[in-house]
C-alpha cells in the first residue's frame, strides 16, 4: 500500500478571513470486509457494502484512510456512496460523505473506474468546524471487491 497526503496551503486562524486549503490523498485502498448480494437473471445485479482501508503519509505524519462504501451495480456498473474517514497521528479526524458516486466497469467486470463528489461532514480536535467539498476518483483492476487505487481531492476551509 502507498499513499500521499498533501496540504497545499494553511487553514485560516481565528479572526482571519476564511482561506481554502487543498487536501489531496492518493492511496491504495484494500477491502477488509464486504457483504455483497447477487440477484436477478444470471446474477446480473449486485448490491451491498465494502469496507476498505489504506495508510498514507503527510510529510512524516501517518494518515489512516477508511472507506465505508455501499454499491448498487448492474453488470458491474452503477452507484457508489458512503463515507471516508481520514485519521491523523494525533488522533484528529476529518469525516467525508461520498455523494452521487458512480462505477463504470468493463463488460466482463474485471476492472472499473470510480467517481464521486465529496462533502466534508466535520472533524475533531483541530479540524472541528471544517467545511469543504471535493472529488474521489479511483480504479480497480481486479474483480468486484478488489483493491482500489484512489485519489481524494478536497477543498476545505473553516
Amino acid at each position: 500500500m502507498c499513499a500521499t497526503v498533501l496540504f497545499t496551503t494553511t487553514l485560516a486562524s481565528c479572526g482571519d478571513p476564511a482561506e481554502s486549503t487543498t487536501l489531496q490523498v492518493d492511496v491504495l485502498l484494500e477491502s477488509v470486509a464486504k457483504k455483497l448480494h447477487k440477484i436477478g437473471p444470471s446474477d446480473r445485479s449486485l448490491y451491498g457494502s465494502n469496507h476498505l482501508i489504506g495508510v498514507g503519509t503527510m510529510g512524516d505524519e501517518k494518515v489512516d484512510v477508511e472507506m465505508q462504501a455501499t454499491v448498487d451495480y448492474t453488470a458491474g456498473s452503477g452507484e457508489i456512496n458512503g463515507f471516508i474517514t481520514f485519521t491523523f497521528d494525533d488522533g484528529s479526524v476529518i469525516g467525508v460523505r461520498m455523494v452521487n458516486g458512480s462505477a463504470v466497469a468493463k463488460t466482463d467486470t474485471t476492472s472499473a473506474r470510480f467517481f464521486s463528489l465529496l462533502s466534508v461532514i466535520d472533524g475533531t480536535d483541530g479540524y472541528i468546524g471544517i467545511r469543504g467539498r471535493g472529488t474521489f476518483t479511483g480504479e480497480r483492476i481486479d474483480a468486484i471487491g478488489g483493491a482500489v487505487q484512489s485519489r481524494f481531492v478536497l477543498r476545505v476551509e473553516r
